[in-house]
């Protein structure tokens, strides 16, 4: 590997099965943004699953530039253009639809997109260093920012993803008793328990993603126990969880799991002020 590489190379995760690429591409080497893009259309199919999901605009989207006020507050546009053309042309879409910001759109799209590459694949930084592909992040605005919209739009088509697989689940698993069941399949899911996100991820070891259109109730619940555990889901690797009711031992072999959603500005500064351990324990740096 060169000693400068941004994306020192894309590798098959180490011990799951199944996945989406042949071991040819073991090892491939990307330096620039541009390398890798072009890295990841080879290595993932996924690609076309992405493009199902978010479509290809007609036309492409003109860019929005900043006015004269906005430079003067030091305000950057999101680095929009680092995007592949189909997240591109959908997030600038979408902000002209809305009439929001496309980072509104972005900051949904890229933790959605991740969890489609799923544990499939990872970014080894180092010999002994490798990165799955998890984001988290919050869109934080105030209320009537058009943040809701543009989420809204972002998390759709996951959702009508999900429609599909609850259907069909349903389908395929119609007679047979409850506790016979095999685990439903999960990409999206939404407004749910701890515990219930622990049995899910570990029926769904290729990824999934979170999403809440207000993010209260999930930071409320990042505290003691619950904080640590979700600080080792951002890392995407083992966990052991104890219950005292229902399944317990829940064990998840592969902890994948993005999130996207938002929160008021004033809403996060008062669950920081009572929760000071999400500061403290690096659960807010791992966020977007």
């Amino acid at each position: 590997m060169t000693e400068n590489n941004v994306f020192s190379q894309v590798s098959e995760h180490p011990t799951l099965e199944g996945n989406v690429h042949s071991g040819e591409f073991e090892g491939r080497e990307a330096s620039t943004i541009t390398e890798c893009q072009e890295v990841t259309t080879e290595v993932v199919p996924m690609g076309d699953w992405i493009n199902s999901l978010f479509g290809t605009p007609e036309r492409e989207a003109e860019e929005e530039t900043l006015d004269d006020t906005e430079k003067e507050q030091g305000w950057e546009p999101f680095p929009i253009d680092c995007l592949p053309p189909v997240l591109y042309n959908y997030c600038l879409t979408v902000a002209k639809s809305t009439n929001t910001d496309p980072a509104f759109t972005a900051a949904s799209v890229l933790p959605i997109t991740a969890s489609a590459i799923g544990a499939h694949i990872v970014a080894q930084m180092k010999d002994d260093w490798k990165v799955p592909a998890i984001i988290w992040a919050l869109t934080v605005a105030n209320s009537g920012s058009g943040k809701t919209p543009a989420w809204g739009m972002a998390v759709k088509p996951l959702v009508q993803a999900q429609r599909h697989l609850n259907k069909q689940y349903d389908e395929e698993t119609k007679g047979i008793p409850a506790k016979s069941k095999p685990g439903r399949p999960f990409v999206h899911i939404s407004n749910t328990t701890p515990a219930a996100l622990f049995e899910i991820l570990g029926d769904n070891p290729f990824g999934i993603c979170a999403s809440y259109n207000e993010a209260v109730a999930w930071l409320e619940k990042c505290s003691g126990d619950m904080l640590s555990l979700f600080n080792e889901i951002f890392d995407g690797g083992y966990l052991q969880v104890n219950r005292k009711t229902g399944k317990k031992l829940i064990v998840v072999d592969h902890s994948h799991c993005s999130v996207a959603g938002g929160i008021q500005p004033g809403v996060l500064g008062s669950i920081l002020q009572k929760n000071p351990q999400l500061l403290t324990s690096g659960f807010c740096t791992r966020m977007n």
